[in-house]
């Protein structure tokens, strides 16, 4: 589990028990200044730092084994995210465009292109795989808030999540996901049919309601201006989050407005077969789909974090929708 509040991993055992704290914040060998991804492989676990551009690999005793730098690819910005690793070892790596964000005009603007990158295990840029683009901006001109604000519903930075040697990306605003091979290759395209939600004038009134509160650190009149004026898309996400099982089947959570607690799953084979849709309890954040289980957290009254294990029925799914898939778009 990573926590990235004190910048730490936490082991947990089988079952459940915690047993220890790896890293913590700072700068040196298994410290992070920002703790973005952990994953395991075989007997190491190794956690990213995307704003050090870096991957920490550790001993399951908590000691440092490896310290990853993942070199700058030309054209892009400068903080590099790891994800994961491939089958074969590669690194998967999420690079940033280069430039910022515009400020005033009152527009709304594309999403900034990020870019897909498979790196050598050493941390060597190797080759593009595939372009993503984040949601849209708001071009607010409300000097004491941050530039180009998301609107409201929006998913943020890209959806995609790797398998193999594939990786899967999606934009959430249609049903639809792209296959591609870890070498740049489109292989796959499948779509399925689903009913969209146009955005109505009771979710406006409940999303400023929502986040009528402005974050701790912002000007409350210029966040409540910013809640009053800022404009709405027509339609939600389709949805939210892209995972891979250890199946390799894709599934695709149904977005929801922070308001709506019932939480689903469309669920996949790599080859874009409907295998079915799963439910999810509510207020479950799912980071791992095993063979037979779900790993997910959870928070309690008072807000504090908890990791669940819930397990998981691999049964018929429900009757699949009208589905379209096609090699290589």
């Amino acid at each position: 589990m990573a926590d990235r509040g004190p910048k730490q991993l936490r082991l947990f055992g089988a079952d459940g028990v915690f047993l220890r704290n790896l890293g913590r914040s700072g700068e040196g060998p298994g410290e992070f200044a920002m703790l973005s991804e952990v994953w395991a492989r075989g007997d190491t676990i190794l956690a990213s730092d995307s704003f050090q551009s870096r991957i920490s690999v550790f001993g399951r005793g908590g000691d440092v084994l490896e310290t990853i730098r993942v070199e700058l690819a030309q054209g892009r910005g400068g903080h590099r995210s790891p994800h994961t690793q491939f089958a074969d070892g590669a690194i998967l790596v999420l690079n940033p465009p280069s430039g910022g964000v515009r400020l005033g005009g009152g527009d709304v603007i594309p999403g900034a292109v990020w870019r897909v990158d498979r790196y050598s295990r050493a941390g060597r840029f190797v080759n593009e795989i595939v372009y993503v683009e984040e949601s849209p901006r708001w071009e607010h001109g409300i000097t004491e808030l941050p530039p180009g604000l998301y609107l409201p519903f929006s998913l943020g930075l890209p959806l995609f999540a790797a398998s193999g040697n594939h990786v899967y990306a999606a934009e959430g605003t249609e049903a639809g996901i792209q296959r591609w091979k870890s070498d740049g290759e489109l292989s796959h395209v499948f779509r399925w049919s689903v009913q969209e939600r146009r955005v109505s004038r009771d979710d406006r009134r409940r999303w400023r309601e929502a986040n009528s509160a402005a974050p701790q650190g912002y000007s409350p009149a210029a966040w409540a201006r910013y809640v009053r004026e800022i404009p709405f898309p027509e339609r939600m996400p389709l949805f939210r989050r892209l995972l891979a099982d250890a199946e390799g089947n894709v599934w695709a959570e149904r977005f929801l407005p922070s308001w709506e607690e019932d939480t689903a799953w469309y669920v996949f084979n790599g080859d874009g077969v409907w295998l079915g849709e799963v439910g999810a309890p509510p207020g479950l954040h799912i980071f791992e789909i095993g063979v037979d289980h779900v790993l997910g957290l959870r928070r309690d009254e008072l807000g504090v974090p908890f990791v669940v294990l819930f397990p998981l029925d691999r049964g018929r799914g429900a009757r699949p929708p009208a589905t379209n898939s096609s090699v290589g778009g």
